[in-house]
């Protein structure tokens, strides 16, 4: 049989299968198309799996040759990634701490500034002096030293004679426990898009539990046909 013996067979089977199935008769009609189309089904099947295992197994060669090329290359990338990832990780938190200790260091000349200027404040007001007071402690609520910021070491976007890089921010996440994560979905801390429910599998549990309500679920009871031809 060939291909175009093939698409007339499927013509004439679709020509007879639009029927309602509206009593015994109809329904052992349709049956017996139903067997004939799985019939038919098979044969295409096996018309097509020469042509579909060797174009399979070309591409089977073709992505071996491919992986088998791309490998060094690959390992190379993830090598340098890794390296230059590290670089900008370390270089943000040594500019975070340095950071950090400047703001300290901002902080406590202020206090210390402020501190400075309520002493006086108290020694003019002791002295009788309350305009001048007045004056230090107006000053002492403004004490401001402008932060210093440290600025990276490396520009945001980088342009070489290869191309461009840029610096991003991001984070990485490790699963300790998927039930926590349920959790917070059934609270709304995290979006129900996260996850993918299998219809398969729990159709397979609610089977295997043998139960006929959930809640969240609507189970209905259904009849099907099982064909087999002779």
């Amino acid at each position: 049989m060939n291909e175009q013996e093939l698409k007339i067979e499927v013509q004439a089977v679709e020509a007879k299968s639009n029927i309602i199935v509206a009593d015994k008769e109809s329904y052992e009609v349709a049956t017996g198309i139903m067997i004939t189309l799985k019939e038919m089904r098979k044969r295409i099947i096996t018309y097509w799996k020469p042509p579909k295992d060797a174009a399979f197994a070309a591409h089977k060669e073709i992505t071996k040759k491919e992986s088998e090329m791309l490998a060094p290359v690959d390992a190379r990338i993830r090598e340098l990634d890794n390296k230059v990832n590290k670089f900008l990780t370390d270089e943000r938190r040594a500019r975070e701490e340095a950071q950090r200790k400047l703001d300290e260091a901002r902080r406590k000349q202020e206090a210390e500034e402020r501190a400075k200027l309520e002493a006086m404040a108290a020694r003019a007001e002791a002295a009788g002096k309350e305009e001048k007071a007045e004056a230090l402690r107006e000053k002492a609520a403004d004490v401001f030293i402008a932060p210093a910021i440290v600025e990276p070491t490396v520009d945001k976007t980088t342009r070489t004679d290869a191309g461009t890089i840029t610096a991003k921010q991001d984070i990485e996440i490790e699963i300790l426990n998927p039930m926590t994560i349920i959790k917070h979905i059934a609270a709304g801390t995290l979006p129900i898009g996260i996850v993918t429910i299998s219809d398969a599998k729990l159709k397979a549990a609610i089977k295997l539990m043998a139960v006929d309500k959930l809640e969240g679920v609507i189970i209905r009871e259904v009849s099907k046909a099982s064909y087999r031809g002779k």
